[in-house]
């Protein structure tokens, strides 16, 4: 996992290190599972030969902000009444 995001660091140069672990992994495994590709190893090859590929992981993970979750964390919010 760290080679991905030290690909995006030198190749694409976007460092997302500030992001939560649990954020970068399920993100990267989705465009992984999404591209019908088995090992990590396979995917970085594909990383290394698809720029559109880097594009897409690159904005999929700047969807979400540094440091959060896509779910609120519990008590956090109140419900409607």
């Amino acid at each position: 996992m760290e080679q991905v995001l030290e690909f995006l660091r030198t190749r694409a140069g976007h460092d997302f290190g500030s992001y939560k672990r649990s954020t970068q992994h399920r993100r990267i495994y989705r465009r992984q599972g999404l591209r019908n590709i088995e090992t990590l190893g396979e995917y970085i090859d594909e990383l290394r030969t698809n720029p559109e590929e880097v594009q897409t992981l690159v904005a999929d993970l700047r969807s979400m902000s540094p440091g959060s979750s896509a779910m609120p964390k519990p008590g956090r919010f109140s419900p409607r009444r």
